[in-house]
């Protein structure tokens, strides 16, 4: 085989081999982005049964811990619950929420290893 031909064949196979990579590339990625997408349904869903729970939790137990007219009860609950979202979402937009510090906590012991 001419030294054309070997240098040619070699070529062609190298581009080639770099097609395939990039075709399995594209293919773990589409892979990751439907596992996100899985993950980010599940804790829609666990967000709605926590805000569940949470709802039908102040309705049950008033904050006031006195038995009452059911119409205050409810409002009690309602506004109790309404204190929680907006409890959640301070914490959530500040710099100090839960997973900043959990995360600033692991850091240093990540750090060490």
């Amino acid at each position: 085989m001419p030294d054309g031909a070997v240098v040619s064949s070699a070529l062609r196979e190298y581009l080639d081999r770099d097609k395939n990579d990039r075709e399995l590339l594209m293919r773990r990625l589409d892979r990751n982005t439907g596992g996100i997408q899985d993950v980010r349904r599940d804790l829609a869903i666990v967000a709605e049964a926590v805000g569940a729970l949470a709802r039908a939790w102040f309705t049950v137990a008033s904050p006031g811990g006195t038995a009452r007219d059911p119409a205050v009860a409810r409002r009690d609950a309602q506004a109790a619950y309404e204190q929680l979202l907006q409890h959640v979402t301070r914490r959530f937009m500040s710099a100090d929420g839960f997973m900043v510090r959990v995360l600033a906590e692991r850091r240093p012991a990540d750090s060490e290893e």
